[in-house]
């Protein structure tokens, strides 16, 4: 065989002859990122969930209030219409005025006749669309976002195109409700390290500078931990710097950039100074309670628990590529390898130290796919001063590309069951959601008293906007207080009859309520409330709204009639 040439296998010639034209080609770049969109928008669409009327994601009640407070102040160009600052939720204006001026131009395209919605009238359903169509582009933009940083530290389109499937099914983000922040955090963020990576070949670009200084601020505008992936842009410049490869003037740039912006995106918190102290000592406690409240173990969940469902050629291929990096550094330093491996350390450090939580991780899921990417191409450059290169070569990449599909593929599989539970979501809603809330509409008069897992109200049936009295507290559950835990008991049968009419438990906090019980210990308790529970089935009439599927944490409401008023009002109906 000649060792120059793939001359005994022609066919394998002409296939890695095309595969090594369209890999390098800029032209096929613009092809490669138009599949990677297509490919995105297949991957999301069927998980928009198209019940617009309500939202029942955590933290969604506020992220809506907020960002109407927003559409209206613009609207009618007046700030003092800006909603009031407060201690929940825990997240500052970036988001809520990207939703106000998305619905605004959706607002505008509908005027123009390119879209026509029977909910329009609706300002909140009109909101909800909106929050999801956006959050579904960021989710889009993000593997294209990556796509373009796996290309510049591969130069190559079908290992980026390879890498990228894998980000783009994997299943933290397709998990994630398109009502979360978490969306907008995560192509913001590939923005930053983009431009931070483009620095290195491109130091003296103002406009990379700029878009550093804008993303960052956007960044920590909406959660103030998003500041640690400050240390990707922040680990170049002062690498370029010593490198005398960035200048002053970029840096100024880049700040004046970041404190402009964030200026705009703290505008609320600034015409509300006054509070702005005691709110953000509210958001510390509240915060405080939580970090105590979720577990820090398994240490390594982020590093390693995290990607087991990306099975273990995945894992292995991680360590074969973080361990290459590690060591090629000390044969020849590489600003790009540096500032990944070095992010992936400091991501590392300050994940072991933070709850286990599986939105909280999805940082590391593009760390992880750099240094991948950065690990393969050692070696597809390392194969090019064997004397048979020609011919290892293309074995390499097919190797390498059954490598990084075998994860895609459980991925994808994956995906598919999470496409599953999203097409069931509507019956479950039609069911938990809707049906409870026309019992209370035909059957409970204005005024009826109702008992409810509260403060939070999203896993409960839609009911909040009727004439009903939600005043009791006999179901405010302090969950993240051990002390007040302890001391939160069932009430007895009399005090029930004397202070509510109606009881409403949802299948998600009456499981959850118990379990945080057991796990603190308080079995006393646990077992008080499991008694209360059972004398609600065996005395009262008690009526059930399940579906085989979940929505939203729960699949189950049930409704037990206390009054004695209104039962013999639901018999005479009856």
């Amino acid at each position: 065989m000649d060792n120059h040439n793939l001359a005994s296998f022609p066919w394998l010639d002409r296939i890695y002859k095309t595969i090594h034209v369209t890999d390098t080609s800029k032209q096929w770049e613009k092809i490669f990122i138009g599949f990677v969109l297509i490919l995105g928008a297949w991957k999301v669409i069927p998980l928009i969930d198209t019940y617009y009327l309500y939202s029942f994601e955590p933290d969604s009640e506020s992220t809506i209030n907020i960002s109407l407070s927003f559409i209206n102040a613009i609207k009618n160009s007046n700030l003092k219409l800006l909603s009031e600052i407060s201690g929940y939720p825990p997240y500052f204006d970036a988001q809520f005025l990207i939703y106000a001026l998305s619905s605004l131009l959706l607002r505008l395209a509908q005027k123009l006749n390119f879209l026509n919605l029977e909910f329009s009238h609706l300002d909140q359903a009109f909101l909800i669309f909106t929050i999801r169509h956006t959050n579904a582009l960021f989710n889009i933009l993000s593997s294209i976002i990556l796509f373009k940083i796996i290309r510049l530290i591969s130069w190559s389109n079908w290992l980026s195109l390879l890498i990228v499937i894998i980000f783009v099914f994997n299943y933290q983000l397709s998990n994630m409700d398109l009502m979360r922040v978490d969306h907008v955090i995560m192509p913001l963020f590939l923005i930053l390290s983009y431009s931070s990576f483009a620095l290195i070949n491109k130091p003296n670009l103002k406009f990379l500078s700029l878009a550093i200084g804008i993303s960052l601020a956007f960044l920590v505008n909406i959660k103030f931990n998003t500041l640690m992936f400050a240390y990707v842009p922040a680990i170049t410049i002062i690498l370029l710097f010593w490198q005398r490869r960035y200048r002053v003037t970029d840096l100024y740039l880049l700040l004046v950039s970041f404190l402009v912006t964030s200026l705009i995106l703290l505008l609320r918190y600034i015409i509300h100074f006054n509070s702005l102290l005691s709110v953000l000592s509210d958001r510390a406690a509240e915060l405080k309670l939580w970090y105590a409240a979720m577990s820090k173990e398994p240490y390594f969940y982020y590093n390693w628990d995290y990607f087991l469902g990306y099975g273990y050629v995945f894992l292995l291929l991680f360590l074969i590529s973080a361990t290459t990096v590690f060591f090629s550094l000390f044969r020849r330093f590489s600003v790009a390898g540096f500032v990944a491996l070095s992010t992936l350390i400091v991501f590392s450090g300050l994940g072991i130290a933070s709850p286990k939580l599986e939105r909280w991780g999805i940082h590391f899921i593009p760390v992880y796919l750099w240094i991948i990417a950065m690990g393969t191409t050692f070696w597809r450059w390392k194969l090019k001063s064997l004397p048979n290169a020609k011919v290892l070569k293309p074995f390499y990449y097919l190797m390498l590309a059954i490598a990084l599909l075998q994860p895609s593929l459980l991925l994808f599989e994956n995906h598919q069951l999470i496409v599953q539970k999203a097409e069931q979501k509507a019956a479950s809603i039609q069911i938990t959601r809707d049906e409870p809330r026309q019992w209370f509409i035909k059957n409970a008069p204005p005024g009826t008293r109702v008992a409810y897992y509260s403060p939070h109200s999203w896993a409960n049936p839609p009911i909040f906007d009727l004439p009903l009295d939600f005043s009791s507290k006999i179901l405010e559950y302090p969950y993240l207080e051990t002390e007040e835990m302890a001391s939160f008991m069932p009430p007895t049968l009399n005090q029930l009859e004397a202070s509510v009419d109606v009881v409403m438990l949802e299948s998600f906090h009456k499981s959850s309520h118990v379990s945080s019980l057991e796990e603190v210990n308080l079995l006393q308790q646990a077992e008080a409330w499991n008694t209360f529970y059972n004398e609600l089935d065996s005395k009262y009439k008690r009526i059930d709204f399940k579906s085989e599927y979940e929505n939203y944490g729960i699949n189950e409401v049930s409704i037990y009639v206390i009054s004695p008023n209104l039962l013999s009002f639901l018999k005479l109906e009856q």
